[in-house]
């Protein structure tokens, strides 16, 4: 069976084999419309294909075909029942219009590349962690701490924002103007990605804290009340610590998930704005960063003074442009990727006011503090670690180890402090320190030992941790829509 449809000026032969339909679409259409119309006559959605080059597809078509036709579309009549429907498709960002989604939301599957920046970024916070330890171990005097080595290692702790970014970038990736998830989906899958660990190292650090090792943890559990103990261990279950100064870090590190829950609480209602709209939020948090630090400064002790210096201790509004810079590369990179230099140079001219936005934003930034130091410095440890990232990935071994470290970053983030606290407390109350050396000798040989046990047994309890415990709420997640 042979029929030509025609679209505007163009003719396009189809046949017909089978159950099978197949359009073959001539080459040098840029842009077209196809339109495949159920017999009951519901609309069509849209659904868009980003196509490079000549490629089939094969999708679902439900019910028989009618006869339309349609001034900006094609319709395509069968006598009997279509299940399948082939297209032979050539021209770089075709559109492909069908009354349903052609295959159910598939499974995501992790990204081996940005599993390697994870675990970058996850070797960073315990590199860190582990200079430091290392600092206190060492003979007092060891390591001045405006040397450059001091100086160099402090700044892997921006290795936070560096997951602030990826945060963003997979966040937009997953559900920007992304209308199939819903909000009992979305919510089901960021809770319980954070909560059990989260809920079983705060346990852990309160139950701790009344015990003789109560210095594993940043609080002594014994110098307050029951009640207090029972309302700061709520606050702290619902990411509300940085309510308190004494609760803000618990459990250890615990300040960057309840920051990343922030995110989270702002990015779903933001989801299906402009970047404009969205961008233009960085000035707002900007501008109460400005306006708490004025209340605590001219305000005495009282709601007021403590309101401002809650929220500047939480710093969502220094961390949130590190969260969006992610989720902004991530579109920028899928628009780009496939354009020539004079389409993207046309597209850089067109959008020249989002330009202008993100360079005021680079300028204010350079004076916003945030909880870890500097917008200014962040910004340069994130490129640093980026490229270090982009070296990892070119080595098949390294890329692999870091693909792991990735993976089980969430739980090694906790762990770390734990054995480094420990021993730590060992080596103090013992006095284990090792006169081998330069002071730059000292540190080093302690900070190689601290850092390889530190990620070492992080990451063997990370593994089963990830197989027996996170994974199975994850799967469940996956099942709420």
């Amino acid at each position: 069976m042979q029929q030509r449809i025609t679209n505007n000026d163009e003719t396009f032969p189809t046949r017909f084999e089978g159950s099978t339909i197949s359009l073959d679409i001539c080459p040098n259409i840029r842009r077209d419309h196809v339109c495949v119309q159920g017999s009951n006559g519901t609309d069509c959605t849209t659904l868009v294909w980003r196509l490079s080059k000549w490629s089939e597809i094969e999708v679902s078509v439900q019910g028989s075909q009618s006869a339309a036709s349609g001034k900006r579309g094609i319709s395509v009549a069968a006598d009997s029942p279509v299940p399948s429907f082939r297209s032979c498709v050539a021209a770089r960002g075709y559109y492909l219009r069908m009354p349903k989604p052609p295959v159910l939301e598939k499974p995501v599957r992790r990204s081996g590349v940005l599993d390697v920046v994870r675990g970058t970024a996850i070797l960073a916070v315990i590199g860190v962690h582990a200079f430091q330890a290392a600092v206190a171990i060492a003979p007092e005097g060891s390591i001045a701490i405006d040397s450059r080595m001091f100086v160099a290692f402090s700044y892997l702790r921006f290795g936070v924002e560096l997951f602030f970014a990826l945060s963003g970038w997979l966040m937009f990736a997953l559900y920007y103007r992304n209308e199939k998830i819903s909000t009992q989906s979305y919510w089901a899958r960021r809770i319980l990605r954070l909560w059990p660990l989260w809920i079983l190292f705060t346990v852990l650090s309160f139950v701790v804290s009344l015990t003789a090792f109560h210095y594993l943890v940043s609080f002594d559990g014994n110098a307050y009340s029951v009640l207090e103990l029972v309302v700061a261990f709520l606050i702290c279950i619902f990411f509300l610590g940085w309510l308190s100064e004494t609760f803000w870090n618990v459990p250890f590190g615990g300040w960057s998930i309840q920051v990343e829950v922030g995110h989270y609480l702002l990015f779903w209602p933001m989801r299906s704005k402009s970047a404009r709209f969205i961008m233009a939020t960085v000035f707002v948090g900007y501008a109460t960063y400005f306006v708490a630090s004025s209340l605590e400064e001219q305000t005495g002790a009282g709601f007021l003074h403590d309101a401002a210096g809650a929220w500047i201790r939480f710093g969502l509004y220094g961390t949130w442009p590190f969260f969006l810079a992610g989720g902004l590369a991530y579109l920028v990179t899928r628009r780009v990727r496939d354009m020539s230099r004079a389409q993207f140079f046309a597209l850089s001219l067109q959008n020249w006011p989002l330009i202008l936005m993100g360079g005021a934003i680079l300028l204010i930034s350079l004076k916003i503090p945030i909880p870890q130091g500097q917008s200014k410095e962040a910004i340069v440890a994130v490129i640093i670690l980026l490229g270090l990232s982009w070296c990892a990935v070119k080595l098949e071994l390294l890329s692999r180890l870091f693909q792991s470290w990735g993976r089980y970053s969430y739980f090694m983030y906790f762990a770390h402090f734990w054995v480094l606290n420990a021993v730590v407390h060992l080596a103090t109350s013992n006095g284990w320190q090792l006169s081998i050396g330069s002071s730059g000798v000292v540190v080093a040989t302690y900070f190689a030992g601290l850092a390889i046990l530190a990620i070492g047994v992080s990451w063997a309890l990370a593994i089963p941790s990830w197989r027996l415990f996170e994974s199975k709420f994850l799967k469940f997640a996956r099942n709420v829509r």
